[in-house]
């Protein structure tokens, strides 16, 4: 799967270490608390080496109330973050979409998910260069149309 397969798959997959998931699936079956700092290193890719394995969870259910990982720490804390990838993850398995398996988000490596982030990012900045483009030019434009309007406004005076 390439960047652009993963970047596409849609806001509500996100991929996690699976190293540190199935820690954090262990500290939480055994009661124990889980630091913000463990939360961080399951989600964060730039905390892994490109060749660990990340495997997607499904955050619909998440992302209606959080608009990032940071977001959720602080509203609700490092264990409550935690069991809700559980329960994402949980959720994709369940695949309430009965999406068949060869089609469905598949685990990648950390330096694909870096590649792919990347690739979402570029294009986010690509698209903010292009609007601010965009409002340059009507600028621009507009700053045109009120110096014709001026200069006719002028030549009228002097007519006049």
């Amino acid at each position: 799967m390439g960047a652009e397969e993963i970047a596409a798959t849609g806001e509500e997959i996100f991929y996690v270490s699976k190293q540190v998931f199935e820690k954090v699936q262990e500290m939480l079956k055994a009661s124990k608390d889980v630091s913000e700092d463990v939360v961080i290193d399951m989600t964060s890719p730039d905390q892994m080496a490109d060749q660990d394995l990340m495997v997607p969870v499904d955050m619909r259910e998440v992302s209606k109330d959080f608009e990032d990982v940071d977001e959720m720490l602080e509203k609700i804390g490092a264990k409550a973050t935690a069991e809700a990838f559980v329960k994402a993850w949980e959720a994709f398995h369940a695949n309430q979409d009965k999406e068949p398996e060869d089609e469905r988000p598949q685990p990648i490596t950390a330096g694909e998910w870096k590649e792919a982030l990347q690739k979402v990012e570029d294009e986010e900045a690509d698209e903010e260069a292009l609007l601010s483009t965009e409002e340059g030019e009507e600028e621009e434009m507009c700053e045109d149309e009120e110096e014709s309007v001026a200069g006719e406004d002028a030549e009228a005076g002097a007519a006049g």
